[in-house]
């Protein structure tokens, strides 16, 4: 098994994850960070992991902000 990938903005501090339910359809999300949102959507198959390395330099100046439905994360940990 492998270890968790772990999701932090610049300071090191992990993103803040969710899993509501939005119009019958299960989501995760994750955000940190502070100032003006930035939504970065990741085409199929990719996932948030996707922009591991670019959180961090957004976490500076912007809020991250990322969503996908549930079924895709069933496989995936995030720490």
């Amino acid at each position: 098994m492998t270890a968790p990938i772990i999701l932090a903005d610049h300071a090191g501090v992990r993103l803040t994850h969710g899993r509501p339910k939005v119009n019958g359809v299960q989501i995760h999300y994750a955000i940190g960070g502070a100032g003006e949102p930035v939504f970065l959507l990741h085409g199929v198959p990719k996932t948030m992991l996707y922009w591991r390395h670019v959180v961090p330099l957004l976490t500076q100046h912007a809020a991250y902000l990322d969503f996908f439905a549930d079924r895709l994360t069933d496989s995936h940990s995030f720490g």
